[in-house]
């Protein structure tokens, strides 16, 4: 592979992870024996909130190799990351129509948790698993005994600070 043509995938395996905040690296270590690349993905939402960061290094016997297992393994981090935006959003969309009877594209983006793409593209599986979530009412909690029977909480009708 000549330098341009490792430009040229590493730019495509970039635009392919959905660009920044996602990074690509090649890691050659120290005897420049045992190359990989390193895919990373920014650990903060772009409202600040940090979540759990995801890094990887990709090896393979010749860099085509590693650039094709790392398409793998992004296309599976992001079916997993794309579940958990899923759930949240159609929470979302749970809780803003509970509090102002309907739920608009622009309070989903407003909390800075979900981008206008992740809106276009979740949309509709968020919409059907808010859904479902919310016909499985009436809700309740039920009161836990801990493990020697005792109350959860407290010694008789006391409750324990906490």
């Amino acid at each position: 592979m000549t330098l341009e043509e490792l430009k040229a995938a590493f730019a495509d395996l970039h635009d392919f992870m959905g660009g920044s905040p996602r990074e690509v690296s090649l890691v050659l270590g120290s005897n420049f024996t045992d190359p990989s690349l390193t895919l990373t993905e920014d650990s903060r939402y772009r409202s600040g909130r940090v979540r759990e960061p995801f890094t990887v290094s990709v090896r393979g016997e010749t860099f085509e190799e590693m650039f094709a297992k790392a398409r793998v393994i992004w296309d599976e981090h992001r079916m997993t990351a794309d579940e958990g935006s899923i759930r949240e959003m159609a929470l979302d969309i749970i809780q803003l129509t509970y509090e102002f009877g309907e739920c608009n594209e622009a309070a989903l983006r407003q909390n800075g948790k979900f981008s206008a793409r992740q809106i276009d593209d979740y949309k509709q599986l968020a919409i059907d698993r808010a859904n479902t979530m919310a016909e499985r009412g009436p809700f309740s909690v039920v009161e836990a005994a801990s493990s020697n029977g005792a109350p959860a909480y407290g010694i008789g009708d006391e409750e324990i600070p906490l």
